[in-house]
């Protein structure tokens, strides 16, 4: 797929609803990413004992 800036959350959620994800988004948004401290996501109930 590979990095689109974009000048709006609007406009980005837009083109991916067009190009990638169909009408029906699900999409994990995180504005202040690179502004605030580093988060860790993971599923729920996932075992990284292995990892």
């Amino acid at each position: 797929m590979g990095l689109k800036t974009r000048a709006t959350f609007e406009e980005a959620l837009a083109d991916a609803m067009r190009k990638y994800t169909g009408p029906n988004p699900n999409i994990l948004a995180l504005p202040r990413t690179f502004t605030t401290a580093a988060v860790h996501l993971c599923m729920k109930d996932g075992d990284l004992r292995g990892v």
